[in-house]
């Protein structure tokens, strides 16, 4: 396991849905929109003390890799965090001179290092951090577009255990505004197939692809007529019970036909499917993530088990191909199914 996580903000139609896809986020200041866009249709914008956090599962447990699009708009303190359990590690905030702060702790954080240079106002910029927690011999490189502004050797572990599973990005005080976009997580472990990805990926983007034909499995029942894409297309998912697929058959599939990546996309770390659940009583039911490529279905091994009383995202990353074992060609992507399966 290595890329845990990515989001570009596109498949939300408001920022209570935000929550189907992060694991907390603050009651207010949060806008979508696309004036709030780096790339694709619309990204984030928090407003004084708006901010998302996700909770993750890393194998690299000391160690991890994040990076996101910002664009600051007037003053900012912090923007980013790394979490356990117990609370904050590490964080990056801005000060005075809008140059970047790494700092360790919560409350009244220690300083570590300071960059050289500053981050101009409404400018987008590209920031990764990567770290290790430890007491002694932790360490810390922050990247801004591409380049290193700040490396840090010492202490970067604030709580009792040296441990990160939660990333906090956004705004804490009130006035502080930014808009976020094009966000990926890592932990430090090669992946075992296809991109290390274990490491600065660079100022990437996050691409949004929609259904765009029936695929080559439509098991699943349409909710109106018998075109299963037009029911699953909706760039903000449908909670009204009256445009979906259903199936409430073990074994059962469903797959459509993507869009193609957009015009100069040359380097893909990874797929990341999700599919809109929920299920129509409290039944038992369990639903995986299906891919079709090269006249093969692969299945993922991690079912999730949809609420009965709202929809959530299923989530599973791919950051291979499962058929050649290996890094994503842009055609494969261009040619790929999606979908789901009832497995239980």
């Amino acid at each position: 396991m290595a890329l845990l996580f990515m989001d570009g903000f596109d498949h939300y139609g408001s920022a209570t849905d935000l929550l189907t896809n992060w694991t907390s986020k603050s009651s207010g200041g949060l806008t979508l929109g696309g004036s709030y866009a780096r790339s694709g249709a619309q990204g984030l914008f928090c407003n004084g003390t708006g901010y998302v956090t996700k909770t993750l599962s890393p194998s690299t447990t000391a160690s991890g890799v994040a990076g996101m699009a910002l664009r600051r708009s007037g003053p900012m303190y912090t923007f980013f965090r790394v979490e356990n359990g117990d609370g904050s590690q590490l964080l990056l905030t801005f000060n005075g001179s809008y140059q970047i702060e790494l700092r360790r702790g919560g409350v009244s954080p220690t300083l570590l290092a300071t960059s050289t240079l500053a981050l101009n106002d409404a400018t987008w910029y590209y920031i990764e951090c990567k770290w290790t927690i430890a007491n002694s011999g932790g360490t810390v490189e922050v990247r801004v577009n591409g380049d290193t502004w700040i490396t840090y050797t010492g202490d970067t572990q604030q709580q009792s255990a040296a441990t990160w599973n939660l990333i906090f990005m956004g705004s804490l005080v009130s006035n502080n505004d930014c808009s976020l976009d094009d966000v990926y997580i890592l932990d430090q472990t090669a992946e075992s197939a296809g991109p290390a990805n274990n490491t600065f990926l660079g100022p990437v983007k996050v691409v949004y692809l929609t259904p765009t034909s029936d695929g080559t499995y439509t098991e699943w029942a349409c909710s109106t007529g018998s075109t299963t894409y037009t029911l699953v297309d909706d760039s903000d998912p449908d909670t009204d019970a009256t445009d979906y697929v259903a199936s409430s058959t073990v074994g059962s599939t469903v797959t459509c036909g993507l869009g193609d990546l957009p015009t100069g996309v040359t380097t893909v770390y990874g797929v990341q499917l999700l599919a809109s659940l929920s299920r129509s009583d409290a039944g038992a039911r369990s639903v995986t993530g299906a891919l079709y490529t090269s006249a093969t279905l692969y299945t993922n091994a991690s079912p999730v088990t949809p609420s009965d009383t709202s929809y959530t995202y299923g989530r599973w990353v791919y950051a291979a191909n499962p058929a050649t074992s290996s890094t994503w060609a842009t055609s494969a992507v261009d040619g790929l199914e999606v979908g789901v399966k009832v497995t239980a």
